[in-house]
C-alpha cells in the first residue's frame, strides 16, 4: 500500500475480502475494508472508494434511501472518503440493460454515488442513454473529449 500511495494512487478499488456489508435496515459495516482504507490513508490522500471487485455493489432489492443514509453514517463515523457503488459493467443486451436500470434509477435518485463501466454508444440506444443519464459517475472506456462534455452536460461526473 505504501508503494501504491507514494506513486500517486488516490482511489481504492478493494478486492476479495474487502467489502462492505449492508443489513436489512440499510446499516453498512466492513471491518476489513476500514482497515485497508486506514492503511492507505497513512501513506497518502484517499479521495474516493470505487467499488470494482470489492467494497460495495448495487443491489436492486435495497431500500435505497435507507442504504444511502446508512452509507453516509458509516463514512462519517469512520472518516472515509465517498464510496462509489459499482452498478454495471458493459451491459450490452436489452436484458442486461433492463436489469441494470432496475436498481440504478432508484439508487442514484436516493443519493447513492452509482458508478458503472461502459463504452460510448452513439447509436441512439434508448436503454443505454437511460443508463448514462441515471448514473452518478459513468466510467467511459471508449470515448473522446466531446463524450465527456456530453456527460457533464447531463449533470453527471465522468
Amino acid at each position: 500500500m505504501r508503494e501504491q500511495m507514494s506513486a500517486g494512487l488516490n482511489t481504492l478499488t478493494g478486492g476479495p475480502g474487502i467489502e462492505y456489508a449492508v443489513d436489512s435496515t440499510g446499516k453498512v459495516s466492513g471491518d476489513n475494508a476500514i482497515k485497508l482504507i486506514k492503511i492507505a490513508q497513512k501513506y497518502g490522500a484517499v479521495k474516493a472508494i470505487v467499488s470494482y471487485g470489492g467494497f460495495l455493489g448495487l443491489n436492486p432489492d435495497w431500500d435505497f434511501k435507507a442504504v444511502a443514509a446508512g452509507l453516509k453514517e458509516f463514512e462519517e463515523k469512520n472518516q472515509l472518503p465517498p464510496t462509489y457503488i459499482n452498478s454495471y459493467d458493459e451491459p450490452n443486451t436489452e436484458a442486461e440493460k433492463t436489469a441494470v436500470l432496475k436498481g440504478l434509477v432508484g439508487g442514484t435518485a436516493a443519493g447513492l454515488k452509482t458508478i458503472g463501466w461502459t463504452s460510448w454508444h452513439a447509436d441512439g440506444d434508448e436503454l443505454w442513454n437511460k443508463i448514462l443519464t441515471n448514473s452518478y459517475a459513468p466510467a467511459l472506456n471508449s470515448h473522446d473529449a466531446e463524450n465527456i462534455r456530453q456527460v457533464k452536460a447531463l449533470g453527471r461526473h465522468p
